[in-house]
């Protein structure tokens, strides 16, 4: 199945349909809050001050559903299941954040304990649902370990425990930490003896004559975001990546959008943001199993392209942008032709804040008839 859609869809705005709604959420939410509206329900879902409220969707009264009673943990990034029966999230207990799921109880509105921990990666965030509801893609900040050694007898070269060289693993824009005195910082070069990071004093090679002891160790990890998915019912915590290629990712890709159909059986594109392709921020595309990845918004846009989200029928998605010679965000639409093998063809965009110049307009998220964009 080929989905397209006609390039004159006109979306509205929020304010007039959602005015009373938006001036609790105002009130209440910090500027980075993000909100999600119902699958099959009547509320939006959003998050303040670590918390997640909930507000009618036709406006009044937002009502707390996390952080009521102690322990205090950090909830942020809630999105409703295709049926919006469940709500996921991104939660930080003593510094590990996971992705975890609950089920949404509109009568209160509560959230129903026990709450579910889907991911256990400890920097997980931004899930988005399979259409079936059955998993979860979310970004992980990739920090896998290449190797923790010291320089050889040399002095010249770092290596692994085991004596081997682990500079072929090591790519410029990794980072590297001493081990001992905890210095960090980015690598900037790496030749076949050499590893060169940059540090607060400075530029120095992994070599006991420019100041780093022999003796000391190394850590070198990639630190990237990355996109992985996990089934919710919790089997699979530790996730299936995505996104990269090889194991030890130079650039960063985020905040994935699963779309809500599948053009062919099994078959549900995720876009996501990435500067894999220009060195900037654009939005991409690939299919469920990681492959097919490809860049959708090269042109007009050169800088900060982010935060996409599928409008319900899956035929255009809408993101925020800097488009050239702009200081702040707008939000855009995109139309889009998914074939069944995942391919995307972009279709004609349309600037939807463009008469507000001075203000920057971030988060985007579809009302479920796909009349209307919160942002």
């Amino acid at each position: 199945m080929t989905a397209v859609i006609t390039p004159a869809r006109k979306i509205a705005m929020l304010f007039a349909a959602l005015a009373v709604a938006f001036v609790s959420i105002a009130f209440l939410a910090t500027p980075e809050a993000e909100g999600a509206y119902p699958g099959g329900n009547d509320y939006i879902v959003f998050e303040s001050d670590f918390d997640l409220w909930a507000v009618p969707s036709g406006g009044g009264a937002a009502t707390q559903l996390t952080g009521l009673a102690p322990p205090a943990y950090l909830e942020t990034e809630p999105v409703f299941s295709p049926d919006g029966k469940w709500v996921a999230f991104s939660r930080d207990v003593i510094g590990a954040a996971n992705i975890w799921i609950a089920e949404f109880d509109p009568t209160g509105p509560s959230l129903k304990t026990p709450y579910r921990q889907v991911t256990n990666g400890g920097d997980d965030g931004e899930p988005t649902w399979s259409p079936d509801g059955t998993m979860i893609a979310f970004e992980r900040m990739n920090t896998t370990t290449l190797a923790s050694g010291s320089p050889d007898a040399a002095g010249a070269v770092l290596t692994d425990a085991d004596g081997d060289f682990i500079t072929k693993n090591v790519k410029v824009g990794h980072y590297l930490q001493n081990d001992t005195t905890s210095a960090r910082g980015r690598v900037t070069a790496v030749t076949a003896t050499t590893v060169t990071a940059t540090l607060t004093g400075g530029v120095r090679g992994v070599t006991p004559d420019n100041g780093w002891l022999a003796t000391d160790t190394y850590t070198v990890s990639p630190q990237r975001l990355q996109i992985f998915k996990a089934p919710v019912d919790g089997s699979g915590p530790a996730g299936t990546r995505l996104s990269a290629s090889g194991d030890y990712p130079v650039y960063d890709d985020a905040t994935p959008a699963w779309a809500p159909v599948e053009y062919a059986a099994g078959s549900a594109t995720i876009l996501f943001g990435s500067n894999q392709f220009t060195g900037n921020f654009d939005i991409a595309a690939m299919n469920p199993d990681g492959s097919n990845q490809q860049n959708l918004t090269p042109d007009p846009f050169d800088d900060n392209v982010e935060f996409p989200t599928w409008a319900p029928d899956g035929t255009a998605f809408a993101f925020y942008a800097n488009e050239p010679n702009t200081a702040y965000a707008n939000i855009w639409t995109m139309a889009a032709t998914v074939s069944g093998s995942g391919n995307v063809t972009p279709g004609a965009t349309d600037n939807l804040t463009s008469g507000d110049p001075n203000n920057d307009h971030l988060d985007p998220a579809w009302s479920p008839d796909g009349d209307v964009i919160a942002f």
